[in-house]
């Protein structure tokens, strides 16, 4: 008898465990047209970084920017990696040379709430999750604008 009630107790234990699990809040990194229809969908943590990737449309050179998400659901971009010249346009003038060629920023500790954009076929924007690559310029029509945000949802719901 007491092996079967510890064995209950064990089952009942593990379903509670997996049951609180699945509901305790998870963040997930939304991408979204303006009208609200989902491009991507991901399952992120704090601390964990994402890096944009698109072409700058006034100079041709390409930029990197990384970007971590914090605990609070915001982001906060890292580093700008691009010409001195779209680094000067961005009006981050304290770059650093790379021996590359390409000039480096970190920009000054600013949070966002969302991050907007728009999509393009000459800005060929593409994202970098947990070493995933899209083509971002690729899934949505051509100058369409996109906002990234990141929600705390339970964890069983996820990306769905």
């Amino acid at each position: 008898m007491n092996k079967q009630l510890l064995a209950a107790c064990a089952i009942v234990s593990l379903f509670l465990f997996l049951a609180f699990d699945n509901l305790a809040p998870a963040p997930v990194l939304k991408i979204r047209t303006l009208d609200g229809a989902r491009v991507a969908c991901f399952s992120v943590q704090p601390g964990e970084e994402i890096t944009l990737l698109s072409i700058n449309s006034i100079y041709g050179a390409p930029v990197a920017e990384r970007v971590e998400i914090l605990d609070s659901g915001e982001f906060l971009t890292t580093q700008v990696l691009s010409s001195p010249a779209v680094l000067e346009y961005y009006r981050l003038d304290d770059y650093q040379m790379r021996v590359d060629g390409q000039a480096v920023s970190v920009p000054r500790a600013a949070r966002y709430r969302e991050i907007r954009m728009i999509v393009d076929v000459r800005g060929q924007t593409r994202l970098i999750v947990r070493g995933q690559e899209l083509a971002l310029w690729k899934m949505v029509a051509d100058e369409t604008r996109v906002i990234f945000s990141i929600e705390n949802q339970p964890r069983f719901a996820g990306c769905r």
